[in-house]
């Protein structure tokens, strides 16, 4: 079964060509699909932005985050893994950084979950593995003690 579509444009024909506007309108869809894509598996709330920076720049998080959860999704399909890329993230979220602390006091201990064999095997197939070295710990570790 075929359909038709009509695109209106403002631009005459003779500026743009049709083929041209079409291209447009197709690359307009992508966008549009990724963003749906990031809202839905990323979990990002409706941010209501009106300043310009700002809205520039929650576009380019947007972009980034989904380009890196494309790589993510590409590099568990070369390792034959069986986990998408919402999965992963799942199983990712498990490790999480901890702060204790003496109230009244600035003195804190931070500690990071070691990861777990599936973790371990996730990491090795983002070939991210050298996160998980206790070289690694320490620097991450270093970095949350001056947010905290």
């Amino acid at each position: 079964m075929y359909g038709i579509t009509c695109f209106i444009s403002n631009l005459a024909q003779a500026e743009i060509p049709a083929r041209e506007i079409i291209t447009w309108y197709r690359r307009k869809n992508k966008v549009e699909e990724a963003f749906h894509e990031i809202k839905s598996h990323l979990e990002l709330r409706p941010i209501h932005l009106t300043r310009a920076k700002r809205v520039k720049a929650h576009v380019t998080i947007c972009t980034l985050a989904y380009f890196l959860y494309n790589d993510m999704e590409r590099r568990l399909k070369e390792n034959q893994s069986k986990l998408s890329s919402e999965g992963a993230l799942g199983v990712l979220s498990r490790c999480q950084l901890s702060g204790i602390g003496v109230k009244g006091t600035p003195q804190k201990v931070l500690k990071i979950t070691e990861f777990d064999n599936e973790q371990r095997q996730l990491m090795q197939a983002l070939e991210c593995e050298y996160v998980g070295k206790p070289k690694w710990y320490k620097k991450i570790l270093k970095k949350a003690e001056n947010l905290v």
